[in-house]
């Protein structure tokens, strides 16, 4: 597969390519029942809820690699002169680095997805041995990739087609997710999605709905959370609404949560 990857660098005009596992027509992930092509390997995956929401998520923190599926696969190839150009601007290590690496490659060379043949081996998976498991590594990951925008990695939110008021919406959402809120969001998610997310890595996601599962946020939080953003807009003077609704959702699931554990 080594000519597959160098193909796009020597004679397609890219200066990174990148395997795909999955999320790439012509990928294939290969267990114990044979290989499988997109979207069905994923549907095969424990994780592929999860899965679901980092690609969801990545897609709106760092649009510039949103195209990208599988960008922690670590069968890629750089032009030697991008390489050492981009290398040196890498600050992320560890799950982040995968990402920045994309990050920093897209900002002025080409990427090319190059679907694969990869064997899946989940009974000897660390990043995904059990669900609590997955749970932390996904939040972790999700985690490096809001650092790298607060460092500005990648090209501005308010260039991106779209609206950017449900981008930023979106981000405010991510931001306010703990651990305990992101593992009853996954199992929510898990529950109503079913053993085939439709679309496969592409779901979507409606934000009101995640908000539920995550802060158990039904009419009566709703209410209580709109009028404790008016008093922090009142009396502290704060005019970013975004930003004050998810400090109130804030207060308003710790409230909850001391009640529940009373």
């Amino acid at each position: 597969m080594l000519g597959l990857l160098a193909h796009p660098i020597l004679m397609g005009g890219s200066c990174v390519a990148v395997g795909q596992r999955y999320g790439c027509p012509g990928s294939f992930l290969v267990d114990d029942q044979g290989p499988l092509p997109d979207p069905e390997s994923v549907w095969n995956l424990r994780d592929r809820v999860r899965m679901a929401f980092r690609h969801f998520a990545r897609g709106l923190i760092l649009p510039d690699i949103a195209h990208v599926p599988d960008t922690q696969c670590a069968f890629k190839a750089l032009h030697a002169k991008v390489c050492a150009e981009i290398a040196p601007q890498v600050q992320s290590f560890g799950a982040g680095f995968d990402m920045e690496l994309l990050c920093r490659s897209a900002a002025t060379s080409k990427i090319s997805l190059v679907p694969i043949v990869f064997v899946e081996d989940n009974e000897d998976s660390a990043f995904s041995s059990t669900a609590d498991k997955s749970n932390e590594n996904y939040f972790k990951m999700i985690g490096e990739v809001m650092k790298m925008r607060k460092r500005g990695v990648g090209v501005s939110l308010s260039v991106m087609p779209g609206s950017l008021g449900d981008a930023q919406e979106w981000l405010a959402f991510i931001q306010t997710l703990k651990i305990a809120s992101f593992k009853k969001m996954i199992t929510g998610l898990e529950n109503k999605l079913g053993p085939h997310p439709p679309g496969g890595l592409y779901c979507n996601f409606d934000l009101q709905e995640c908000k539920k599962f995550a802060f158990g946020l039904d009419d009566a939080m709703e209410a209580r959370v709109m009028e404790q953003a008016y008093f922090i807009w009142k009396n502290e003077g704060k005019e970013d609404a975004v930003a004050n609704y998810y400090s109130a959702l804030k207060i308003e699931s710790s409230l909850l949560e001391r009640a529940t554990n009373a």
